[in-house]
C-alpha cells in the first residue's frame, strides 16, 4: 500500500536522536480506524472506510525526555511521491505534552507532523515525526434484497466517495458451487451517484460466492475494498 511513497518519506523523516524534542503521533484504534502494522521503518500503516472521521493524537517531549507544553504542532498530508505538502491543521500541545485533532479524509494520506523552534520553550527544537500512512476504501453496501426469487439474480448497490465513476471500477467475481477459486464474470464504472447494478444467472442449485470489488484507478488516492455476499440457489 503506497510503497513508493512510504520509501521515500521513511528515509526523509525520524523522530531525531535521543536527547532531541520528538514527536510520536498515531491514529486512535476505533471502529472506523483499522491498524495495519508497520514498515521496517516505523512507519505505522492504518486504513479507514471514507467519510468517517479519524482522530490522530500524539506526544512532544523536549529534550530531557519530559512533555512539553504550548508547543504547536503543524500537521501536514501528502497523497503522491513528490507532491508538495499540503497544511492540515496547526495543534497546540497540552499540559501533558499531547495533541489530539479528529478529521474526516477525503483521500488516501500519508500524515506529517512536525515542529518548529520555540526559543521561549526551552528544550524544544525543530523536530518531524516519522510519517504515518492512512489508506482509504469506499464503503460498500447493497440496496437490493439478499433473497430473491427467480431469475436473473440482481445485486445492485453503491459506495461513497467523492467523483465515484472516475475513482475506478466495480468488478465482480464468482465461485460457483462445485468451483475453487473465484472468476471475473463483469466489471463496470459506477454511475455519478456512486450506485452500481449487475443481474446473474444460477444454472445449478448450491451455494454461490460473490465478491464485489472496488478497484482503484490511483492506487495512491484510494485502496481497494470488498463486500462479500452468498447465495443460495434451489433450482426448481
Amino acid at each position: 500500500m503506497r510503497r513508493t511513497l512510504i520509501a521515500v518519506l521513511a528515509v526523509l523523516a525520524s523522530t531525531g536522536p535521543a536527547g532531541a524534542t520528538t514527536i510520536t503521533v498515531e491514529l486512535e484504534d476505533t471502529r472506523a480506524v483499522t491498524p495495519k502494522g508497520q514498515t521496517a521503518q516505523g512507519v505505522k500503516l492504518y486504513t479507514a472506510y471514507a467519510a468517517n472521521a479519524v482522530t490522530l493524537t500524539g506526544i512532544v517531549l523536549a529534550d530531557n525526555g519530559q512533555p512539553a507544553a504550548g508547543v504547536t504542532v503543524n500537521l501536514s498530508t501528502v497523497v503522491h511521491a513528490g507532491d508538495a505538502p499540503v497544511p492540515l491543521y496547526d495543534v497546540v500541545t497540552a499540559a501533558d505534552g499531547t495533541i489530539s485533532r479528529s478529521f474526516v479524509p477525503d483521500s488516501s494520506i500519508t500524515i506529517l507532523a512536525a515542529v518548529t523552534a520555540v526559543p521561549s520553550i526551552p528544550g524544544v527544537a525543530a523536530a518531524d515525526a516519522i510519517p504515518i500512512v492512512l489508506g482509504v476504501a469506499p464503503n460498500i453496501e447493497l440496496t437490493t434484497p439478499r433473497t430473491q426469487r427467480g431469475q436473473p439474480y440482481r445485486i445492485r448497490g453503491f459506495m461513497d466517495i467523492p467523483q465515484p465513476r472516475t475513482a475506478g471500477r466495480i468488478t465482480l467475481r464468482r465461485r460457483s458451487p462445485t468451483g475453487t477459486r473465484y472468476v471475473t464474470i463483469a466489471s463496470q464504472r459506477t454511475d455519478a451517484g456512486g450506485r452500481f447494478k449487475f443481474a446473474v444467472t444460477h444454472r445449478r442449485s448450491g451455494l454461490y460466492r460473490y465478491q464485489i470489488l472496488f478497484v482503484p484507478t490511483d492506487p495512491d488516492l484510494w485502496i481497494r475494498s470488498r463486500f462479500d455476499l452468498g447465495v443460495r440457489f434451489t433450482k426448481r
